[in-house]
């Protein structure tokens, strides 16, 4: 019987999105304003710890 992933695609596509921020954020710090990069930084530590959560949740069942 195969396991069935509990995760889902959902998981997948957050955690590229959240690489991708994290990215964008390391290589264009001399490009774009600073308050700009802090939203960005945010929105990527938003996103890392929901992640975070919902990956302990479905290993603690």
């Amino acid at each position: 019987m195969q396991k069935k992933n509990k995760l889902g695609n959902g998981f997948l596509i957050s955690s590229f999105i959240n690489i991708v921020l994290a990215l964008f954020i390391v290589f264009s710090i001399s490009i774009f304003s600073q308050t700009i990069l802090i939203v960005l930084a945010l929105i990527t530590m938003i996103n890392g710890s929901h992640l975070l959560y919902k990956a302990f949740y479905i290993f603690r069942e």
